[in-house]
């Protein structure tokens, strides 16, 4: 018997009378919630026959199950056991026990992206996001980003929008980065989770367009771009200096910002005024990705240099011409 819940009841300290309230709470659960709690204190919940749960099972009883069995205990014990008003409170925690949002959309972050990624790599690509923007996909998401226990409503006015705008982007472009191998199997979550880095352009009859407009060299679109700065933008990214700083396996919006402001094009760098337009985020934001970057790169290169010392004073040590 594995230590923990030596004893689901005894653990949430409720009296022997009143076990059965929290028989019937778990019978509300849903299917994979009642395995988990049987997994973790046995099939009567006595802590008798116990098995080690998975990490995202950890999650899932400490953050939704547990707190899910004391907050309806707490309704349910005082009330007459198998009243009216009893049956009743159970009904309606059974129904919001198992109202979730529809696979697919953006709160049931799993299903938006097909369960092509696990808790774990969702949650891990979420928790290295700044503090603000995983605790705003927590809140419209849920701690296990399945659309349940969502908190929208402590979120400020128009962070709801900035997830969908800025935070899912930059998770499904670390994603990407992280499991290139994975691909989309939905275009629609490919076409709605695409980095707004440069609006949609393409090769219309041998002409630029963008938005399905032939570009003019000269004329501005709605954020004071031309045709020939996406250009500049298009070749800085070919560039064999963008190419080197993504072989460092930086991330991609420090790359990005030091490849506009730094190494820019043909002598042509854009400005921090031009980033804020173009990528939709503050100024303090690019000036703290900028610094990130060199701190990025610095130990980056630190780390070749120690990487080639190592090896080469392994081959003089040895004798060795080459590996």
């Amino acid at each position: 018997m594995r230590k923990g819940f030596d004893n689901l009841f005894t653990y949430l300290n409720i009296p022997l009378d009143k076990q059965k309230v929290i028989i019937d709470v778990i019978k509300l659960f849903k299917e994979s919630d009642q395995v988990i709690l049987k997994k973790k204190c046995g099939n009567n919940y006595d802590g008798v026959d116990t098995q080690e749960l998975s990490g995202s099972e950890k999650t899932r009883l400490h953050s939704v199950i547990i707190p899910r069995l004391r907050s309806s205990y707490i309704t349910l014990s005082t009330l007459e056991i198998d009243g009216f008003e009893y049956n009743k409170e159970l009904k309606s925690l059974e129904d919001s026990f198992r109202r979730t949002k529809k696979v697919g959309t953006v709160a049931n972050l799993l299903g938006y992206f097909h369960n092509l990624y696990s808790f774990e790599e969702l949650d891990g690509v979420v928790k290295s996001l700044k503090e603000e923007e995983s605790k705003a996909i927590y809140a419209v998401c849920g701690v296990l980003l399945n659309g349940e226990d969502t908190k929208e409503d402590t979120l400020a006015k128009g962070e709801r929008t900035k997830v969908n705008t800025h935070y899912l982007p930059k998770v499904k472009s670390r994603l990407k980065k992280l499991y290139p191998e994975r691909g989309s199997k939905d275009e629609r979550v490919e076409e709605v989770t695409k980095v707004p880095l440069v609006p949609v352009r393409k090769i219309e009859n041998g002409s630029d367009t963008l938005d399905g407009k032939v570009l003019d060299v000269t004329v501005k679109d709605d954020i004071g771009f031309t045709k020939e700065d996406y250009l500049d933008i298009v070749k800085i990214f070919s560039s064999e200096e963008f190419k080197e700083l993504t072989r460092l396996q930086m991330p991609l919006e420090e790359i990005i910002v030091a490849s506009l402001l730094h190494h820019g094009y043909n002598g042509k760098r854009f400005r921090i005024e031009d980033l804020e337009k173009f990528l939709g985020i503050g100024r303090e934001d690019i000036v703290a990705i900028a610094k990130k970057s060199t701190e990025t790169y610095r130990k980056a290169i630190n780390d070749k240099i120690n990487e080639y010392e190592t090896h080469l004073l392994k081959l003089i040590t040895t004798g060795n011409k080459g590996e």
